[in-house]
């Protein structure tokens, strides 16, 4: 599956956008590909990479690179770290969309090595010995910068299964209120050839040039479909894919699961329990009647 591309700009690309980029490739690199850029680069700030070493991330390797060397790389988000590279950034086109978000810059401190050393927190600033307290890395990327961006990289999920059923979909994910909207797929037919535990069939789609699947599209984030992937079994009985889904305002870029070869077997019929889920969430969100119909008329267990 092709990766998502993120780029963090800020003014010097020394600290805070080096730091983003280190660490959201260590949480996320296996399904983004993390770059970061600066208006006026002047090179790795030394103690950004001394504070990254507290979180296991070698920043060593890393130098600092002018915005336009990215100018025809096409990015998926586009994510501005300081107000000055908000103001001053060359607007660079994002194909899903462009956040800002704005932290202080523990670079621009000056005076004496504990006075320029305290904005990043490093262990050894420390209120006494013993002392737990978090350090600005810490507290910058675990609970600041990178989580609350991983936040906002939302995407599209094509669900076509049982977690057309809102309900199901929100208990698994942890979150009550979810954007949704109507979704089809020409060119596949939906399956339940998907092996599960239980020896029924589980929803999968495969192509059938003459065929339609209608779903709901979700608007999820990259944590919330780290959840379901645990959900779905990834990847030894769903794997994730980017399909192009049509709906009434256009074609949109989604994610969806589709069965693990492994786990396909022809002959299978869904459970009644299973299958209900389906019925529900088309039912709820307004699926055309006659593929209602259609997915009520399936022969379950």
């Amino acid at each position: 599956m092709e990766k998502l591309r993120v780029l963090f700009v800020c003014t010097h690309n020394s600290a805070r956008s080096q730091m983003a980029e280190g660490l959201l490739r260590a949480m996320v690199g296996d399904r983004y590909e993390v770059y970061s850029a600066g208006t006026e680069p002047r090179g790795v700030h030394p103690l950004a990479v001394r504070v990254m070493q507290e979180l296991g991330i070698d920043l060593s390797g890393h130098h600092s690179k002018h915005v336009d060397t990215y100018r025809d790389v096409p990015m998926d988000y586009v994510v501005t770290v300081c107000d000055s590279a908000r103001e001053h950034c060359p607007y660079v086109p994002a194909r899903r969309r462009n956040l800002h978000q704005s932290f202080p810059d523990p670079s621009a401190v000056e005076g004496d090595e504990p006075t320029v050393w305290k904005p990043f927190g490093t262990s050894a600033i420390r209120s006494a010995p013993g002392s737990r307290k978090r350090s600005y890395a810490r507290r910058f990327c675990k609970h600041g910068f990178a989580m609350k961006t991983t936040r906002r990289l939302m995407t599209w999920y094509f669900a076509y299964g049982s977690n057309m059923d809102s309900d199901r979909l929100k208990k698994r994910i942890g979150r009550n209120r979810v954007e949704a909207k109507i979704g089809w797929l020409k060119g596949y037919a939906l399956t339940f050839d998907k092996l599960a535990d239980n020896g029924s069939g589980y929803a999968n789609i495969q192509l059938v040039e003459t065929q339609t699947v209608y779903g709901v599209l979700y608007k999820l984030t990259e944590e919330e479909l780290q959840k379901l992937d645990r959900c779905e079994g990834v990847p030894n009985h769903y794997v994730r894919r980017y399909i192009e889904v049509e709906t009434e305002q256009g074609r949109v870029q989604a994610e969806c699961y589709m069965a693990s070869e492994g786990k396909i077997q022809k002959g299978l019929k869904p459970r009644r329990d299973y299958l209900g889920h389906l019925i529900k969430g088309a039912q709820e969100h307004g699926l055309p009647p006659a593929y209602v119909a259609k997915l009520r008329s399936i022969e379950s267990l």
